[in-house]
């Protein structure tokens, strides 16, 4: 059981370390690409609402001044009137880089077109705290499994193991106290029988004969020790 507990506790926290990868390299590529969505969604309509309230004198001075059409706060992005490309491939309405994705929403009746930039780390920063929620969850989630399994395995089962060992040792220290006591009443019965034997002067012998082997109570010693030929015990 000792090393159930420690086995058990391993295993666990290596579940951990695999939720927390799981969730860094699978749930949060996939979480900041469905943010990227939804504020490239929130991104168009907004630029599709814009160029229906501008007009080429409009759209001009803010060419000229190189000025600030819209910073939404939300999504960290701004919004810039710039000179659209004449060519027909140019013609895009996103272009998507390593880092960040570009949006382009032309503006009717003019050479000019609105461009948002979503960068690709403004996005993970927006998605990060809810990811670093999600760990913390599983995290205590994996503590607490952990505190119920170790409260459990103390309860149902080390307990109930504490009391079967102390009630066999308990049952072990009786039976030995007994044996104690039996051996004890023998050894008194041998010596009332020796001194029996000595006061009635009578002895016991026993010889074998496989290995040539004698053996003599103490009170035959005594009586053969005057005659002078003390058997060899």
């Amino acid at each position: 059981m000792k090393r159930v507990v420690p086995s058990l506790i391993v295993t666990l926290s290596l579940l951990s370390v695999l939720f927390l990868a799981a969730i860094e390299w699978l749930w949060l590529p996939n979480a900041v690409q469905k943010q990227m969505n939804a504020n490239e969604k929130s991104i168009t309509l907004l630029m599709q609402d814009l160029v229906k309230f501008l007009d080429a004198e409009q759209v001009k001075k803010l060419i000229g001044e190189e000025v600030l059409v819209v910073d939404d706060p939300q999504h960290q992005t701004q919004i810039h009137v710039e000179w659209a490309p004449v060519s027909g491939s140019e013609l895009v309405h996103r272009r998507e880089l390593d880092d960040r994705l570009i949006l382009f929403e032309p503006i009717p009746e003019t050479r000019f077109r609105l461009r948002a930039t979503l960068w690709l780390a403004d996005v993970r920063q927006q998605v990060l705290p809810s990811i670093r929620v999600m760990e913390v969850a599983v995290i205590l989630a994996m503590l607490f499994v952990v505190a119920v399994v170790l409260i459990g395995v103390k309860r149902w089962v080390l307990k109930p193991m504490s009391m079967s060992f102390r009630q066999l040792s308990d049952s072990l220290g009786f039976q030995r106290q007994q044996l104690e006591e039996q051996n004890e009443r023998y050894r008194r019965v041998e010596e009332r029988l020796e001194e029996s034997h000595e006061i009635a002067r009578l002895g016991c012998w026993e010889w074998q004969a496989d290995n040539e082997s004698f053996w003599c109570s103490r009170s035959l010693k005594s009586i053969l020790e005057p005659l002078g030929d003390e058997p060899q015990s």
